[in-house]
């Protein structure tokens, strides 16, 4: 539920700041989406255990966790641009630390509130774990 209300939250934001219709490399956001998707999913159970065991530094782990994913998926984005790419051909040193800044801070508040939503949910008694 968590994983699919990810997927669907963020396929909404990135379609609302994409061209109309969106660029035929859009189906590429999409495949993205959904492997951080598919992260959010396999990383839930970890999330519970650490709040249900109350794991020192939890909260941390979690930031970490998620500053982790958005770093990774920021230098993906570089290792994987397509040769020439105007939007990376053009860019300074500033704006790829701006970027991969950016993404780990989007990465860690997404963990972050993956984690709450996790905690509240089983506390709620609708989480199956």
């Amino acid at each position: 539920m968590i994983a699919i209300a990810f997927f669907i939250f963020w396929l909404s934001v990135l379609y609302a700041g994409a061209d109309h219709p969106p660029p035929a490399g859009f189906a590429w956001l999409i495949l993205i989406v959904a492997i951080c998707s598919l992260v959010v999913y396999l990383r839930l159970p970890c999330y519970w255990q650490w709040a249900y065991t109350r794991r020192s530094m939890r909260k941390c782990r979690v930031l970490l966790d998620g500053a982790i994913a958005g770093a990774t998926l920021a230098i993906g984005f570089f290792v994987f641009a397509p040769p020439g790419d105007a939007h990376f051909a053009a860019a300074g040193v500033f704006d790829y630390l701006l970027w991969v800044t950016g993404l780990t801070v989007v990465g860690a508040v997404n963990a972050a509130a993956v984690y709450a939503i996790t905690v509240l949910l089983k506390r709620c008694r609708l989480m199956p774990y």
